[in-house]
Formats: structure tokens, sequence, C-alpha cells
């Protein structure tokens, strides 16, 4: 089987960062708040409006890529061109019908969406915007403007703000993320890793969301390298078996393993491995790694049509 192996230390970390910052200015996404509905199903409008400010085309077949971990209920997208799915670990992605336009320099696209679910006390803005290009590479979005209502406009509209406390669960029981997996396992208690070297080796097939992984870690792992430390190792490896979309994360000591079927499975499995880093892993960069010891199994909710 042929393999794609990306092995770096602190001073290889660089090109993928450069990776992200090149794209930044070349795309432009806001998304603003259109209205509330206090009847029922309670819910919001919203819309993306993605513009080209570079000289040369984003080729047809991209798909936008955004998390809202507290958005679980109907996304609808008002446009026939394209349509909004949730995947899984609270991302979503808005892509064509059936392919994404061509957005063209100068030219923008606008998506208007309904969603309808639970009424929040604050906004569920989307963050964490990730581009995929028709070739199958990602950036993230650096230039994301935020229009939103006040939280005075919010209640003013009529939407009932209060929530209940969550359930109290045993450690078993609580999900590893929301929206939650179909299926997951502990298997014991969490792992913390220091300044420890890491491996991500996946498929020839997985190399773009291999690369994109290690970049993402690498903005907020930044180890002084002990060779005593046992290192990290990441694999993303194909499985037919696995539906479409889907994937398998396993987490054992530290040895990582996301299995998927296809690449949309892949980045799913990566990206929900991201979200189980704690949030303060993100404020770094830091030199310490917490690994949850657990099995995920999930696939999307939805179908492309």
């Amino acid at each position: 089987m042929n393999y794609s192996r990306i092995t770096f230390f602190l001073f290889w970390i660089f090109p993928f960062a450069t990776y992200a910052q090149i794209e930044e200015s070349l795309i432009e996404v806001s998304w603003q708040y259109l209205e509330n509905s206090p009847n029922e199903p309670a819910g919001y409008r919203a819309m993306f409006e993605i513009t080209n400010h570079s000289g040369a085309d984003l080729e047809a077949g991209w798909s936008l890529y955004f998390k809202s971990p507290f958005l679980l209920g109907e996304v609808q997208s008002e446009n026939p061109d394209f349509q909004i799915r949730h995947l899984t670990a609270g991302l979503f992605v808005i892509e064509g019908r059936p392919i994404s336009p061509a957005l063209l320099p100068g030219k923008s696209f606008k998506v208007f969406y309904s969603a309808y679910d639970s009424s929040l006390k604050t906004a569920p803005t989307p963050e964490g915007l990730i581009l995929k290009k028709s070739d199958g590479s990602y950036f993230e979005i650096g230039n994301y403007k935020i229009l939103k209502m006040s939280l005075q406009e919010f209640e003013g509209a009529g939407m009932n703000t209060s929530r209940s406390d969550p359930d109290r669960r045993s450690y078993s029981q609580t999900p590893p993320f929301v929206p939650i997996p179909k299926q997951w396992k502990y298997l014991g208690t969490s792992d913390t890793v220091s300044n420890a070297g890491l491996v991500v080796l996946g498929d020839k097939v997985f190399s773009n969301e291999a690369k994109f992984l290690t970049g993402k870690i690498s903005q907020a792992y930044k180890p002084e390298i002990d060779r005593a430390e046992k290192p990290l190792q990441i694999r993303i490896a194909k499985r037919d078996e696995i539906p479409s979309e889907g994937y398998k994360l396993e987490i054992r000591d530290r040895r990582v393993l996301i299995l998927a079927s296809d690449t949309m499975g892949a980045f799913n499995g990566v990206h929900a491995f991201l979200a189980l880093m704690p949030e303060e892993f993100w404020d770094g960069p830091g030199s310490r790694m917490i690994l949850p010891q657990v099995e995920i199994e999930d696939f999307p909710i939805l179908h492309k049509d």
C-alpha cells in the first residue's frame, strides 16, 4: 500500500503555516444575521457572502466548511445553486448543486439560509472557516467578517433566550464533543503529551488531509523535542467498508488512527480529532497536548441530493 508520510519537528513546521497565509488575502467571507423568528419552529435567517479579491478564478468545485457547534437543527439553503449540509462534530459545508460555480475575480456569491433549532442565549456564529479547492487542497479563511445582531436586538426579536442547564452525566456518558457522534466509547484516562515529536502517516489518497492536519496542529503545538518522549503517531488510512463521508477515530496511548473510505470522510475524521483538543490548546503555541483515549464512529446526517 502506498503511504504519504509527513514527519515534523519544530523547524519543519513553517511551510504549512505559509500555505494558509498566502491564500488568506485572496478570498473574503462575511456572515450576517438577517432575521429571527419567534414562532414555531423557532429559528433565524442568515447569509454568507464569499468574495474573490484575487486576480484569478476560484475554479468551480470549491466547498466552504464552517463550525457551528450549537447549531443542531435543520439548515436549509435558499439558493438553488448551493446546499448546506451538516457533516459531523459541529461541521457544516456549503457546496454546489451539483457543483459550485467558478468565482471570478472581483465577484461574490451570497448564500442565504434558514436554520431551525432550539433558541440560544448567544448567537451560534460560524467559525473556523476552511475552503477546499477543486484540486482537493485546503486553506483557512483569514479574512472573515461577522455582522450580527446585538443581544438586545436578538432578544427584541422575540426569541426565547433561556437555556436549561445540561443534564449531569457520568464521564462515560458525556459525549466527546457536540453535536454528539453516532457512537463513542472511552478507553481510559487522557494521556498528556509534552515536548514529543509528531509523525503523520497517511494513505496517498489522503495526502491533502494529512498535510492540513499537520498544519493545524503546528499552529498550537510547538514542542522543544525531547527524544526520550514517545512520539505522537497519527495515521489516516483508507477502509472501503466505512460509509461514504463517514469515519472511525481511535486514540490509544499516543497512537491515533483515522479510517475513512473517501477524502470527505478523512477530512471529517481530521476535524473530529481537532475538535477533541481543549479550547486552551488553541491559545498556544505550547508544548503540551492532551489526548483523550476514545473510539468514535460518525457519518453525515444528510447526504447529497
